[in-house]
């Protein structure tokens, strides 16, 4: 409904002035992004179809979908969706990972990274190259890193949101027990607690999702490898995780290939070791993700151990939840 209005002249010319300076200091409607678009893990690949329709598809799926590794089945590292730069229009111009591939002979060659260009908080990586041949030379040279660029948004929307949803009483104790801050959501409650261990868990009708905090004296640097690492996050399931029935308990899956990465949390050096676990004794099992550093003391190795059971779901954005809420620690 609208109403109508007094005349001008009767405004008080302090209330004109006011008005005028709140407009002057908010940003126009052009200035406010909307928000991003699409699935987590999902990415609009950009590229004519003439060129797509080649090797130039081929060689990008082999480097966007390839296999994730650490889960036990076959998933992509992202969903792609290819778009032809005809119909590219504003519903896809909004998606959280955009990579935009433009081949023309008059254009200099170029790869940039760009955040937030028409939504936020989005990432768009642009290629230019002046045909097929330097396309494919410039994604066998860094095309790792421009996949790197997607993973490490897609962590950083995780952790971001975790931060905004944390449970401050779970955050609190935590930090009591083992002097570090780690955001853990509110729908997370705490399964068990011993002296030095901790199990702060989520569970749904299908899921089940855990973090194990535990701290052991620090020796040396060969603690941080990966059977020694292994080894430890046995003994911790063993005695604190048991199965459904008498005698079982969580191990780590020797099988599978135990992965070992060297990272940061806090901007200080962690290990992380990625893989599966087994029910001993009983037929469960799933994905973990683990990190282990010194704490500020330098007498012990905190380990924050996060693992799912969800036989009826895909594991690949729980398992980057998961991680992303263990890269939330400060110490």
């Amino acid at each position: 409904m609208r109403y109508p209005q007094k005349p001008m002249t009767k405004f008080p010319t302090i209330i004109l002035i006011a008005l005028f300076s709140l407009l002057a200091c908010n940003p126009s409607d052009e200035d406010i992004l909307p928000g991003i678009t699409g699935r987590a893990g999902e990415l609009v690949i950009v590229a004519d179809n003439k060129y797509w329709d080649a090797s130039t598809g081929d060689q990008v799926l082999g480097l966007v979908a390839k296999e994730v590794m650490g889960i036990p089945q076959s998933e992509p590292l992202f969903d792609p969706v290819h778009v032809d730069p005809s119909n590219f229009s504003s519903i896809f111009r909004t998606h959280r990972n955009i990579f935009y591939i433009d081949i023309d002979p008059e254009k200099k060659e170029a790869l940039e990274v760009r955040k937030d260009g028409w939504a936020t908080p989005q990432i768009i990586v642009n290629l230019t190259a002046k045909d097929t041949a330097r396309v494919r030379a410039i994604l066998d040279a860094k095309g790792s890193k421009i996949v790197q660029h997607f993973l490490d948004k897609e962590k950083e929307r995780n952790i971001e949101s975790y931060i905004k949803q944390k449970d401050n009483l779970l955050t609190d104790m935590v930090s009591n027990k083992f002097g570090i801050k780690m955001a853990i959501p509110k729908s997370f409650d705490v399964a068990r607690e011993e002296d030095n261990f901790m199990w702060i868990r989520q569970e749904t009708g299908d899921l089940s999702m855990g973090l194990l905090i535990t701290t052991f004296e620090y020796t040396d640097t060969a603690t941080f490898t990966i059977n020694y690492l292994a080894d430890q996050r046995d003994t911790i399931t063993k005695e604190y995780v048991p199965g459904p029935e008498d005698g079982t308990y969580m191990v780590t899956y020797r099988d599978y290939p135990i992965t070992f990465e060297k990272t940061q949390l806090n901007g200080k050096y962690a290990a992380k070791i990625y893989g599966l676990w087994n029910m001993e004794g009983d037929f469960m099992g799933g994905p973990f993700v683990n990190y282990s550093f010194v704490d500020p003391s330098g007498d012990k190795v905190v380990m924050i151990d996060g693992f799912i059971f969800a036989p009826k779901l895909d594991k690949r954005n729980l398992v980057r939840q998961l991680d992303a809420i263990i890269s939330t620690t400060t110490y």
